[in-house]
């Protein structure tokens, strides 16, 4: 928004709003981090942070877009071509996604696969 109340704002607006997020970002980031080193167990917190990711890289498939929030790319017209569909992307039987799932310790939680792809 503009000094004014409006719903337009101009490219240095944007710029300044980026800044003042990522300064707010930091200061979470300390903060929890703060908070996470005076936890006796921490470990139910990660595990929490870990159901939260695999629910959103979920959703990340359902919707066929990258963390960011960009739409993934289509499919090449030779892989439509040899799969017979367009189909969901990255999910023709569901291995990848089925095998993303999360570790967490009382140091941290790390998400991924133990998926191998050529």
């Amino acid at each position: 928004l503009n000094r004014l109340g409006a719903g337009i704002f101009d490219a240095a607006d944007a710029q300044r709003l980026e800044i003042s997020l990522r300064v707010i970002a930091e200061d979470l980031l300390a903060a929890l981090q703060g908070l996470v080193g005076r936890m006796e167990r921490p470990e139910g917190f990660y595990r929490n942070v870990g159901e939260h990711m695999l629910r959103s890289v979920r959703r990340n498939f359902d919707e066929e877009r990258a963390p960011d929030g960009g739409k993934w790319a289509p499919l090449a017209p030779s892989t439509v071509r040899r799969r017979g569909s367009k189909g969901p992307i990255l999910t023709l039987r569901g291995y990848l996604r089925g095998s993303i799932n999360y570790a967490a310790t009382p140091e941290g939680v790390s998400i991924g696969t133990g998926a191998v792809y050529a």
